[in-house]
Formats: structure tokens, sequence, C-alpha cells
């Protein structure tokens, strides 16, 4: 009985550790694919790409970093029919990437990656939807996520200031109180820091709608055309960079035309608006 148990024992664990090797192989090999391949902008390799992770998944289901792709993926994903102006596939994908968000932050609950993709999930739905629009449950949820993860980045490495700008983003986008948690100098000020760590295009570009939200156009319009001069020395074979330049160039025009007609400052929902309603020039 005991040399019986023992050869079932291991012929089970020859069937099962082979496939759990395969599921991290593949994790590995899928990540320098995506690291090393301008996948995003590409909507049939990232949907490839996102059903593979997801049949690692549901292999695997203890798998950090297979959960977190996916939510990283469904938010580029989502962006991009975003920008199509496909709601049921922007909305479709941005549903998936907080459940996977959400899967993975339960599996490492220190874990960066997760928690960031988490919010940049919440942050595009809440840009859909308009902050007034966003559900309480939501905002209380991005809102400690943030807090959270602050806490295990302080120096806003991941993603080149990636949850400062979000925090950011969100005290200039959400209402004041008592209706919600929105203070724009406090968003200003932690924009300002950001970029001073991490002066990417998308940096820029956010604390220029923070300043625009602020009334302070002509600042805003200094910020926006240095980010036009450093142009030269970005790689624009990159789908994030040609994202970034468009939106740097839409952000000025609406600037501009604030500061001729006289305009205090540009609310959020014009800015949104004319980010999210029209079309980026991609190509």
């Amino acid at each position: 009985m005991k040399k019986t148990s023992i050869i079932f024992i291991f012929l089970l664990t020859s069937f099962i550790m082979p496939q759990i090797s395969y599921c991290e192989d593949e994790i590995e090999y899928l990540s320098e694919q995506t690291a090393q391949k301008e996948i995003f902008g590409h909507p049939d390799i990232m949907t490839t790409t996102l059903e593979k992770y997801i049949n690692i998944a549901s292999k695997k289901q203890n798998s950090y970093t297979a959960n977190w792709k996916i939510s990283e993926l469904a938010y580029y994903i989502s962006e991009y029919y975003m920008f199509k102006h496909n709601i049921y596939l922007t909305e479709k994908y941005l549903t998936l990437g907080v459940k996977y968000a959400k899967k993975s932050t339960k599996i490492n609950p220190n874990g960066i990656e997760g928690k960031y993709w988490l919010i940049a999930n919440l942050a595009l739905y809440s840009d859909i939807k308009g902050p007034s629009k966003m559900i309480a449950e939501v905002i209380i949820e991005a809102k400690k996520t943030m807090e959270n993860i602050s806490s295990l980045d302080k120096e806003m490495k991941y993603m080149n200031g990636g949850w400062g700008r979000y925090i950011g983003r969100f005290y200039i986008s959400m209402p004041s109180p008592p209706q919600s948690f929105g203070d724009s100098k406090k968003g200003v000020a932690i924009l300002e820091d950001v970029r001073k760590k991490y002066p990417t295009l998308t940096n820029i570009n956010v604390l220029a709608q923070g300043y625009m939200v602020r009334g302070q156009l002509i600042k805003a319009k200094q910020l926006l055309n240095g980010n036009l001069n450093s142009i030269t020395n970005i790689d624009t074979s990159s789908y994030i960079n040609r994202r970034d330049i468009s939106f740097t160039k839409t952000l000025l025009e609406l600037t501009k035309k604030a500061i001729r007609l006289n305009k205090n400052a540009i609310s959020i929902s014009d800015i949104l608006k004319i980010k999210y309603n029209y079309s980026l020039n991609l190509n």
C-alpha cells in the first residue's frame, strides 16, 4: 500500500510540476515580448497577448504577475477603443482590468504593480463617466488604493511617478468637499513634485491640466510649448510617446483659445471632452 502511494504521488507531481514551470516560463517569455516589442496601439496583438495571460491565470490562479499583466493590457486596450469612440469595448476591458487588478492585490497585498493598474483602470473609468457621475464606491476605492501604494513606493519610481501622477490628477479632477476630496492646489503641488522627479511627456501634460484648472493658463502654455520643443529627443516610434505628443498639441490649442477668449480657467470636463471626444492623431 505504501509503495502504491509513493508511485501515485510521483506520477501526480510528474504531471503537475511541468505545468507550473511552463506557466512561469511563459509569463517570463510574454513579459520579455511586451517589454521589447511595441504592442501598445495594436489591438490584435494586445488582445492575443491578453488572452495568453488569461489562460495562464486560469491554470495558475495564484500568479501575481499574470493577473496584474492582464490588468495592464486591459487598460491599454480600453484606452485604444476609447480613442476610437467604442464605449462598449472600452467599458468591457476596463471591467476586466479592474477585476484582475483586484485579484492581483489579494494575491500580493504589498505588490505595487497590481495597485497601480487598479488605480489606472479606475481613473480611466472616472474619465469616461465624468467626475460628477463617478460612483462613491469607486472614489473611495481609488483613494484608499492610492494612499496604500504611496507607503510602498515613496519615491514614485514605478511607471515614473505613476501613483503620484494619478493621485494628483484625482485631486484636480474631483469636486471639492463635502461632495468629494478634490483639492486643485494640493493636486498641482503633487504634480509639480512628480514632474520634478520624472519630467516625462505624460507627467508634463498632467501638470499642465492642473495649471489649466487653477487658471494659470500662461504657465500651462509655457509648459506645453516646452514639451513640444523637446520632441526632437523623443522616440516617436513609441505609441505612448505619439499619444502624449498628440495630446500636448491638443492641450496647447485649448489653452491658447482660452487665453484669446480671456477665460479665467479651463474646467476638467472641458479637458476630458477635448481629450476623449476627439480622435488623437496616433499615426
